[in-house]
């Protein structure tokens, strides 16, 4: 993952080889560029943008959590809230999937 500081940006970029993973279809990205306990401020920004530059017709999920579960003493990291959307891809075309975050009111 990369952060683009002039146009307020962060990208994971890559190619999800199913057959690598046995079938699996996951790929998971987790930011360490900040310490720990300090987060991105994403107050200002009203929406998620996803990119997919060819599809494959298969439906995909995307999962984000603005907290990371604390850790047990055995260090297993307990369970937090997870956001999640869904999109369909089209088959061998680019997509643009957008999600808006939901207002707080």
């Amino acid at each position: 993952m990369r952060i683009v500081n002039d146009g307020g940006v962060a990208i994971f970029s890559g190619n999800l080889d199913v057959k690598a993973l046995g079938g699996a279809g996951f790929a998971s990205q987790r930011s360490t560029l900040l310490p720990p306990g300090q987060f991105y401020d994403v107050s200002g920004y009203n929406a998620i943008a996803i990119h997919i530059l060819r599809g494959d017709g298969r439906e995909y999920a995307f999962n984000i959590k603005n907290i990371e579960g604390e850790r047990t003493p055995d260090g297993r990291v307990n369970s937090s809230i997870e956001y999640k959307t869904t999109f369909q891809t089209v088959k061998n075309q680019e997509g643009l999937y957008i999600t808006k975050f939901r207002d707080k009111s």
